[in-house]
């Protein structure tokens, strides 16, 4: 009770100190002020409330929706800021001070928009605002939690700053506030997290989503754990995933799939059937080839119209060719390289050959 009477006797000292122009002779108070304009303190406001002190401070509040003109109808799409402004601002707020060096002079600091836009920090006119955006900031804002701690957005840049280090993070709440979860965490040193509060590493990822996801026929659906890059490139030689060392490009994904480990292959993609080019080697402890009928695999060797090439032929074709007959010659190995599982047929062919010739050759010594 003690608040309201002071700011009622507080806005009564102001009234009767400060000369006041009102519109005409009838509703004439101290003075007339020319126009259809009420001013505190200024026999020639420029709002329907203009307020000054003898400061030379002062404010203009406007609240005549439309006057001036018709304009655009209000909340236009594509509305940028051109027209009157009292046609599409209900609400301005201006600042002078002739005390300062140097002075202002009736500089706009606020407008409110007609759809409830509230534009601070100057006259947005020129600037690509967003039709449906409430809240525009010229120049920078910050947002303040103590002295210590506040967020600041300035142009391109956002900023937090912490008096002891403390992470930046985006977190989401449910409507009821009961369940707080951190999405996004970036560390002072450049560790950023996903679903993690506490990075390990300079992007850390962990899918914090239940193992389980059902739809609504019942059926469990795709669930995608750690990290989906999805683009709509599809030429081989355009990366969707590279990663670069001192050595350069040392691991690429192309667009068609294709994987390359190694920083001198990386230098071009080339296209083909294979997914997977390694430089260097690969070690590992299995390798498992699938074969994809049985036509892959060298049984016909004892199908009993499988006919041997006769020794003689065989040794022909080796002084002629320097290697064997159905086997790759080493230049054709060196340019075109091995598939694996077709050289193991190859060499299991050849194999089965000296044990139907070994066991023919048995049977003429028994014979003999």
């Amino acid at each position: 009770m003690k608040a309201k009477i002071i700011c009622v006797f507080t806005m009564f000292s102001v009234i009767t100190t400060a000369q006041i122009y009102t519109p005409g002779s009838n509703g004439q108070i101290q003075g007339s002020s020319g126009n259809q304009n009420v001013g505190i303190g200024i026999p020639n406001p420029q709002g329907k409330l203009h307020v000054k002190t003898s400061s030379e401070v002062g404010i203009v509040i406007d609240v005549n929706q439309l006057a001036g003109g018709a304009g655009p109808a209000l909340g236009e799409p594509g509305e940028n800021n051109t027209s009157t402004p009292s046609s599409i601002y209900p609400l301005e707020i201006f600042y002078t001070d002739a005390n300062l060096q140097p002075s202002i002079n009736n500089e706009l600091r606020a407008r409110w928009h007609a759809n409830g836009r509230l534009d601070l920090g100057g006259d947005f006119t020129g600037f690509p605002v967003v039709f449906n955006s409430r809240l525009n900031v010229l120049h920078s804002m910050g947002v303040y939690t103590n002295p210590n701690r506040y967020t600041y957005l300035h142009q391109n840049s956002i900023r937090w700053y912490s008096g002891n280090n403390n992470p930046f993070q985006i977190g989401f709440g449910n409507a009821g506030n009961t369940t707080q979860t951190n999405l996004f965490t970036l560390t002072p040193y450049g560790l950023a997290g996903l679903g993690t509060q506490t990075p390990a590493t300079v992007l850390h990822l962990k899918d914090n989503t239940p193992s389980a996801e059902i739809n609504q026929e019942g059926s469990p659906t795709e669930k995608i754990n750690g990290l989906l890059i999805e683009n709509n490139g599809w030429r081989n030689h355009d990366y969707a995933l590279q990663i670069n060392s001192g050595l350069g490009k040392v691991f690429t994904v192309g667009n068609a799939g294709t994987v390359h480990i190694g920083n001198t292959l990386n230098r071009s993609i080339p296209d083909s059937e294979y997914k997977l080019w390694v430089e260097g080697g690969i070690r590992t402890e299995k390798v498992k080839v699938d074969i994809a009928s049985v036509n892959g695999w060298a049984d016909y060797v004892f199908a009993d119209d499988y006919v041997l090439m006769p020794l003689v032929e065989v040794e022909a074709y080796i002084k002629q060719n320097k290697h064997l007959p159905g086997v790759p010659s080493a230049e054709e190995v060196v340019e075109n390289g091995v598939e694996l599982a077709e050289m193991n047929k190859i060499l299991l062919a050849k194999i089965e050959e000296l044990h139907l010739r070994l066991i023919e050759l048995e049977k003429q010594v028994e014979k003999q």
